[in-house]
């Protein structure tokens, strides 16, 4: 059985490192992305023991599109195809923090960076076999309803950490269905998933009182997303686009395609 490619932002903890572990003992190589360089590098000496492929961590802070950019660019010189790209990685701050290209960190880290990964390592997608794009995301009541304020996008007013949270997980939600319908021609499906109750580093950056809560919380936690290593890796959805995955059962992406386009053309503001 031939090897299948995959990168996974936010790898290192949570939800992506559950993804990373599964697909180590599944015939991929795999390609996973973080903040941490120590705890990347023993992950991936841990998992090359026992992997069947290559692991490889990447360390790239993807609030830092530029380099978000040339990380893409490497990997599309280095390497003929790609079957699956998750976009996990996300981050909730206390307080507003602006990135080096001046995009409010929530929403670029989570949202901005997946938008950039997707398109431009499209080329490698269309080379693959049933290849895939997983964008993790939320609760159908979160990620189907919220509504974005397009004129704060960039989180310059009132600022809320689980506000500006969610609308980076609506935005990446919105983005499967344009995804989805842009590369439906070039057989790449495009799906989300609410990932439940998942032990992660979320809150890492909170203040220690909500950081001391939600350990508590995360005890009684899933330590693996099983939603998420279904719709990365589920031979049985093959060709099923445009959806999001919630116990496994998947909702139709249906966001209208004004509120769509709006959200194409303020993203490009932010990007260019």
């Amino acid at each position: 059985m031939s090897m299948k490619t995959a990168i996974i932002t936010g790898g290192t903890s949570g939800i992506g490192l559950s993804i990373v572990k599964h697909l180590s003992n599944n015939n991929w190589n795999v390609y996973f992305i973080g903040t941490n360089a120590n705890k990347g590098v023993t992950i991936e000496q841990k998992l090359s023991k026992t992997s069947k492929g290559s692991i490889k961590f990447y360390l790239l802070d993807l609030s830092n599109l530029n380099k978000v950019r040339k990380f893409a660019d490497t990997f599309l010189k280095r390497h003929q195809s790609l079957e699956l790209l998750a976009n996990i990685a996300g981050v909730l701050l206390p307080k507003r923090e602006v990135s080096e290209n001046g995009t409010e960190k929530n929403f670029t880290i989570s949202y901005l960076s997946a938008y950039i990964l997707s398109n431009m390592l499209s080329p490698l997608l269309k080379e693959g076999k049933n290849s895939r794009i997983v964008n993790v995301s939320a609760a159908p009541k979160i990620a189907l309803q919220s509504e974005l304020d397009f004129d704060n996008l960039n989180g310059n007013k009132n600022y809320n950490s689980f506000k500006a949270s969610g609308n980076a997980i609506h935005a990446k939600t919105v983005l499967t269905q344009i995804l989805s319908e842009k590369f439906m021609e070039d057989n790449i499906d495009v799906n989300a998933f609410d990932p439940g109750v998942v032990n992660s580093k979320l809150t890492r950056k909170m203040p220690i009182i909500l950081r001391s809560l939600m350990n508590l919380f995360f005890l009684f936690a899933s330590k693996e997303s099983k939603i998420g290593i279904h719709v990365c890796t589920s031979e049985n959805i093959n060709g099923i686009t445009g959806k999001l995955f919630s116990r496994k059962e998947f909702i139709p992406l249906i966001f209208d395609s004004t509120y769509k386009a709006d959200l194409l053309n303020h993203t490009k503001k932010y990007l260019y």
